[in-house]
């Protein structure tokens, strides 16, 4: 018997053989089955599969993001870690703008140079910073920064921060605003 498999999905058509007389079944059976054997490899071979294409393509991407991975050569370091918790205590900012010196009410100004609030805020802060605001507050402590980020008012202004709680107030005289030191700080 010979089968044919000419077109795919096709009903295979069935021819049957002839067998040498001397070694019947034998040669017939052989000669079918390698002929069958032939026929479906040349079919294989004809038929391209995509699937195989993009298994195999599949397959090597994650191998290499694998090995890449155990290795370390991944992606870079991660982000930067925040700044640390804020130590416990009182901080007290005082912003101004120097370029606007000259243009503060006199009781403004008094409070920018009195040596009576210096040493009331050196008695009973933990730290305290008078800034210009045209300069970076980059280098110092976290907690100057997040003052400066997030309570701007009018100038000059002061940023009192004790324990969580922040208070941020225009600086109107210096008696009101050391007042208003006492009432936070003490």
């Amino acid at each position: 018997m010979k089968f044919d498999f000419d077109e795919p999905g096709s009903t295979p058509s069935v021819t049957p053989l002839r067998a040498d007389p001397i070694s019947k079944d034998k040669d017939v059976s052989l000669s079918v089955v390698e002929h069958t054997e032939t026929r479906i490899r040349d079919a294989t071979k004809r038929q391209f599969n995509p699937w195989v294409t993009i298994l195999a393509s599949t397959t090597i991407f994650f191998a290499v993001l694998w090995i890449r991975a155990i290795t370390g050569g991944g992606p870079g370091p991660g982000p930067e870690p925040g700044p640390g918790p804020t130590p416990a205590g009182s901080y007290v900012g005082i912003f101004y703008n120097d370029a606007d010196v000259g243009k503060y009410t006199q009781g403004q100004r008094d409070f920018l140079n009195s040596a009576a609030v210096a040493g009331y805020l050196e008695k009973h802060a933990t730290n305290w910073k008078k800034l210009d605001v045209d300069e970076s507050v980059a280098g110092l402590d976290p907690v100057f920064q997040e003052m400066a980020d997030q309570h701007k008012t009018s100038l000059p202004w002061m940023v009192i921060r004790n324990g969580k709680r922040f208070s941020s107030e225009s600086i109107v005289n210096a008696d009101q605003s050391l007042a208003l030191l006492k009432k936070w700080l003490e």
